[in-house]
């Protein structure tokens, strides 16, 4: 009945990445705290692990109010307006996360330039995509995604040299 208690169990449960019992435990500590951003939080990402969109994205909308200077709901609410194709609202996420992902200035919120990628490319602006992934792979060299990336920028700046030319 604790709510501590009851995110800790749930970060427990997210980290052997048994997400129908993280989530329960996550859904008790937010009902009892309903601004415990912390347990918002990783319900959001414990809802989009499971691929469950829509809950994802009001359970982040959540933590964004609850913590609005906090870079990583930002961030996962732009990945979950992302996976429900809703590349504008995703875009201005990514954006904000990035805004407030600054420490020292550097970039904390990195993922979040992967995000901004692919909904630039949803909205149909591969430049501004190819440009972004690059500033990410410049920036984050170790990131294990590196390589995805970097065929992603590829197959763009190819696509759009054929569009080109014709």
């Amino acid at each position: 009945s604790d709510s501590d208690l009851n995110f800790l169990f749930g970060y427990m449960y997210f980290q052997r990445k048994n997400y129908a019992q993280a989530a329960a435990y996550l859904t008790s500590a937010a009902s009892q705290r309903p601004h415990n951003s912390r347990a918002l939080t990783l319900l959001g990402r414990t809802e989009l692990a499971q691929e469950h969109y829509p809950a994802a994205r009001s359970v982040l909308e959540r933590a964004v109010l609850a913590d609005e200077d906090n870079w990583l709901p930002h961030n996962l609410l732009a990945d979950a307006y992302l996976q429900q194709k809703d590349y504008g609202k995703a875009r201005d996420e990514a954006q904000i996360a990035l805004a407030k992902g600054q420490k020292d200035g550097k970039t904390i919120a990195s993922p979040a330039k992967l995000v901004l990628g692919q909904a630039l490319i949803g909205l149909g602006f591969d430049q501004a995509a190819i440009q972004t992934f690059e500033i990410f792979l410049k920036d984050s060299p170790q990131n294990p995604m590196v390589y995805q990336v970097q065929s992603l920028v590829a197959e763009l700046k190819k696509r759009n040299h054929t569009s080109e030319s014709d």
